[in-house]
């Protein structure tokens, strides 16, 4: 549902470039859509046909069937955490641990656009771990492990109109811990956040017109948010209501409700979910339903057990399990992204429609990926091709194609263990295939994907790193010269 079918081509392909020819794969896919993949990686490992290697430092691009590098990518670390699409179509945000990009000093968020990588003004003080952008006024919201905003002080969230830094009453905290003050000792949990979604808002939202401004449901690791007389009990999840500069707790104490947990917790008998995290969230506007992924047991109640994924419905306040929930060893959801009535969540799970406490349920066997159609609560399984992966991101291209990136070196394909080194891809006809092939991949985990329309504007180089089996490349960058067999050979033996 809502993933189209996928193109095959058998072809050998040389990509040129103009400084040399490098890397080459038969019989791998074609991407339709441009597609961003930014982690804990640094290289590139190109086919086994030919055994070399390239650097591809934290974020990389595959469009027209190359894998390009974006500039000198991003260093000090090499991770990129988050990205988030430019509201004009050319451009992609990346956010994560970086204080280098493009060789140039940019503090943890970067704009790729008209072929170079710049700042956001002067970055912020430590790691982001999510971005977004409202789309009609071009507002940018980053959420993180961060204090500060070039100079301004926030709580872990802000958001940039071009000129300010907007501190959004204060953000969010870890509130008063009565261990660490009876011990007289520090909190040793940073709050932190890892999941925002918007709603609302108009083109005309700016730092001084607040009522224009989106609506903010913020989620990660955190108690309180606001501060002062204006601070509320958030367990892991909040909304930050620009209209009235205030924040607000997704909980609704009286019947039918009944909540008691201001948010979602997790459960102190559990190893697992004992520090409950927020790591995703999603908004499906004809359900009203705000989607809520992460690592934690209950939902609005303490005993109201959901595992990782519920629901919270934003006319009733009513906190629900989704579609009979995900199971398997210690659930975690990672990633939602909302396409229609379809939803796609990542994760590391090994069943849904159902949870860990339904041990006469079958459930639907579905590892790491899964769609739920939110129209009607059913899922939809996406097989156990992933085996064991840890899927950190999920995107829908244009073309329809559903894309995972996360902790994975193979997937199974015909019952074969086939070489995917982070990332991969799934159409109803095919099932899953790898983005790449013959052993080639990266050296590290893909912590976020984007696919968007390809555009010449977010290249930043004309590097290549990889061929991928296009015969349409962007002219302006490169020319592809399909080989016969011989002169393959030849070029081999050669070196």
């Amino acid at each position: 549902p809502g993933v189209r079918r996928g193109l095959m081509l058998g072809l050998v392909v040389f990509v040129c470039t103009n400084l040399r020819c490098e890397g080459q794969t038969p019989s791998i896919p074609i991407l339709s859509d441009a597609l961003y993949f930014s982690g804990t990686f640094n290289k590139f490992n190109a086919s086994t046909l030919v055994q070399t290697s390239a650097p591809l430092k934290g974020i990389g691009q595959i469009a027209n069937g190359s894998v390009v590098e974006l500039g000198f990518g991003l260093d000090l670390p090499s991770e990129g955490l988050s990205m988030a699409p430019h509201p004009s179509g050319v451009g992609v945000y990346v956010a994560g641990a970086f204080s280098l990009a493009n060789d140039e000093e940019v503090a943890r968020v970067s704009l790729i656009m008209n072929g170079s990588m710049s700042p956001v003004d002067l970055g912020t003080s430590n790691t982001v771990l999510t971005i977004q952008v409202h789309e009609p006024s071009g507002l940018l919201y980053v959420g993180g492990l961060f204090s500060e905003a070039t100079g301004v002080a926030v709580g872990y969230v802000t958001s940039w109109d071009g000129n300010e830094w907007d501190p959004m009453g204060g953000g969010v905290s870890m509130g008063f811990d009565c261990a660490a003050s009876e011990a007289g000792t520090t909190p040793t949990r940073q709050p932190s956040v890892h999941a925002l979604q918007l709603m609302g808002g108009d083109a005309d939202a700016n730092y001084l017109d607040s009522p224009t401004k989106p609506k903010v449901f913020v989620g990660g690791h955190f108690s309180t948010a606001g501060v002062g007389g204006d601070a509320v009990v958030a367990n892991n999840i909040a909304m930050w209501d620009p209209q009235t500069g205030k924040w607000e707790s997704l909980c609704d104490p009286l019947p039918p409700n009944r909540c008691n947990i201001q948010g979602v917790a997790g459960d102190e008998r559990r190893q697992d979910v004992q520090y409950p995290i927020v790591f995703a969230l999603a908004l499906h506007e004809p359900s009203n339903r705000l989607f809520v992924g992460g690592v934690y047991a209950s939902a609005g109640q303490k005993h109201h057990y959901v595992d990782a994924l519920s629901s919270f419905n934003l006319v009733t306040k009513a906190w629900s399990r989704v579609g009979g929930g995900v199971a398997g060893r210690n659930p975690i959801v990672y990633s939602l992204v909302v396409k229609g009535d379809f939803m796609y969540v990542g994760g590391s799970f090994q069943h849904v429609a159902k949870t860990n406490r339904d041990s006469f349920t079958p459930g639907i066997r579905s590892h790491s990926v899964a769609i739920l159609d939110a129209s009607t609560d059913t899922w939809t399984g996406t097989t156990d091709t992933l085996g064991e992966a840890t899927v950190y991101s999920v995107a829908v291209g244009p073309s329809g194609n559903l894309y995972a990136g996360g902790d994975f070196s193979t997937i199974t394909v015909s019952g074969e263990a086939v070489s995917a080194a982070g990332l991969a891809f799934y159409t109803e006809a095919d099932g899953w295939r790898s983005v790449f092939a013959d052993g080639a991949g990266l050296n590290g985990a893909v912590h976020a994907v984007h696919a968007q329309e390809f555009a010449v504007e977010t290249v930043v180089s004309t590097r290549l790193v990889g061929a991928y089996a296009s015969s349409r490349p962007p002219p302006s960058l490169l020319m592809a010269c399909i080989l016969s067999a011989s002169t393959l050979l030849a070029a081999l033996h050669s070196g």
